[in-house]
């Protein structure tokens, strides 16, 4: 069997071993009031720094016609009670989101998409993610974490207790992530960890191909068309209908074959080979103020 991987997504070790990075999510357990209250006060902190940054950006670019970017800002901002609230890695993290929206707007705006709009502010009771780099916690035995804090605080640092899914085994954690659930209001760590990817004992070889253009190639005619992707999760090109994750991957396979010399195998001998399905088009009408797509479904001829 071989496996098709985009190069972007995993990384060798020294050993020539692919490594993949997973999450896992974990429910933190016997939390203190103190530590509570502690942790809203970080996810509000992450909330108001969000603002303040995107405020920031509105006011430079309307009195200069200019937008700044993500190293203006860690410049600028850095002096801001709301960014010494937190760890500094954790402060340039919400400033790199924030960078990455705007960079997202402008995509969609140049791809020809008028409704598009910039990122918005959030609600002040919004609690919002934290993330904690390498320098700013520590894992320690027991399934719990160290967070350290920064210098405002009158403590350097919080011991949290979390509870890990069952068979869950953490590789080499690259960061760690707290968010509240906004319904039940109870807190969660994510916790990205980078193990070895297991496929040579299951007969599988990985060969890594490229994915540029991929998602923009239409898979009937080859041509590269941009404006094809016309909303999210929709490729529309020679009159026909297709999900885009979808046209990505095909483009993806169809490379590896051609690079590889290799002709497309017979569908009836393919494991999974399926029926043409039914398809509907989504026709999208708005986009509501809190980011939810809007629209109708239509039999696709």
């Amino acid at each position: 069997m071989i496996g098709l991987a985009r190069p972007a997504r995993t990384k060798k070790s020294g050993n020539d071993v692919p490594i993949q990075t997973l999450t896992a999510k974990a429910k933190v357990v016997d939390l203190s009031d103190q530590d509570a209250l502690l942790l809203g006060l970080l996810g509000f902190a992450a909330t108001k720094l969000w603002n303040v940054a995107n405020h920031h950006r509105r006011s430079v670019w309307g009195a200069t016609g200019k937008i700044p970017d993500f190293v203006q800002q860690c410049r600028e901002l850095k002096t801001n009670r709301w960014y010494k609230l937190l760890p500094s890695q954790s402060s340039q993290e919400i400033l790199s989101e924030l960078d990455d929206s705007y960079r997202s707007w402008f995509s969609h705006r140049k791809n020809g998409d008028p409704s598009a709009r910039p990122p918005g502010f959030r609600k002040k009771e919004t609690l919002s993610t934290v993330t904690f780099k390498q320098k700013a916690f520590e894992i320690l035995p027991g399934n719990r974490v160290k967070l350290r804090l920064p210098k405002t605080y009158a403590r350097r640092e919080m011991v949290l207790e979390y509870h890990l899914p069952p068979d869950t085994t953490l590789g080499k954690v690259q960061q760690v992530k707290l968010t509240c659930d906004p319904t039940s209001g109870d807190w969660y760590v994510h916790i990205a960890h980078r193990v070895p990817i297991e496929y040579r004992e299951a007969g599988i070889r990985v060969i890594q191909v490229s994915e540029k253009n991929t998602s923009t190639t239409c898979p009937l005619c080859n041509k590269r068309v941009k404006t094809a992707r016309i909303q999210r999760g929709l490729f529309l090109h020679c009159g026909q209908a297709f999900n885009a994750d979808l046209v990505g991957a095909y483009n993806i396979l169809q490379r590896y074959l051609r690079e590889a010399g290799r002709a497309w195998p017979d569908p009836s001998g393919v494991v999974g080979a399926l029926a043409r399905p039914a398809v509907n088009r989504f026709v999208w009408r708005k986009t509501t103020p809190k980011g939810r797509e809007q629209g109708t479904f239509k039999q696709a001829v």
